[in-house]
């Protein structure tokens, strides 16, 4: 039998983490792709050949890579943007499907959280596609709490990625967000139910 994975997209600030934690409380592994992206930024070989293309100036005093740096030259050169995910893609990639391996051993679903899914080779190997739904005063909303960004930086980031209308017509399940925790998780539960009986 062939492993359940569930690929989660939407916006920026649309709850996606948390979503795959809920999915976790039912019983499913979760992938998230940033804290892989997060622990492969930290590793030397890569921290060298990322430095090599984008320079010292991205190393913080820490000696690690400022992300926010890094993100301000990525975010404003398309072609700068290419050459990271050309470069760290593929240790994502590996990284990923050698969690997805384990969770397969264990027989568990697996719910994988990657920003770019749709964008990705990694798309293909998903069983279903959900969709996180919020309306974009939300999403703002969060993103000034928790990131600090102004609207200019969302529409900013945003404009590098697969329109949400695309991300949505894609989905094979939405789960509508602008609500309770509460009433997301009974959306969840019911989504999982049909999964698992599909």
């Amino acid at each position: 039998m062939q492993p359940i994975i569930i690929g989660l997209c939407g916006g920026i600030g649309s709850g996606k983490t948390t979503i795959a934690r809920l999915f976790k409380q039912l019983g499913c592994g979760i992938i998230e792709a940033d804290k892989i992206t997060h622990w492969l930024m930290s590793q030397k070989p890569i921290k060298k050949r990322v430095c090599r293309v984008f320079g010292q100036t991205i190393i913080n005093k820490k000696g690690y890579i400022d992300r926010d740096i890094l993100a301000q030259k990525v975010f404003n050169n398309r072609g700068y943007l290419q050459k990271l995910n050309t470069l760290i893609h593929p240790y994502i990639r590996k990284a990923i499907k050698g969690q997805l391996n384990r969770y397969t051993v264990l027989d568990k679903t697996t719910v994988l959280d990657a920003s770019l899914l749709l964008e990705s080779p990694l798309v293909k190997i998903c069983t279903f596609i959900v969709f996180v739904d919020v309306s974009r005063k939300n999403r703002l909303a969060r993103i000034q709490k928790t990131r600090k960004w102004s609207v200019s930086e969302l529409v900013r980031r945003e404009s590098f990625q697969t329109k949400l209308k695309s991300k949505k017509q894609k989905a094979d399940f939405i789960i509508n967000n602008n609500f309770s925790l509460k009433q997301t998780y009974a959306q969840i539960k019911k989504i999982y139910r049909r999964i698992k009986h599909a």
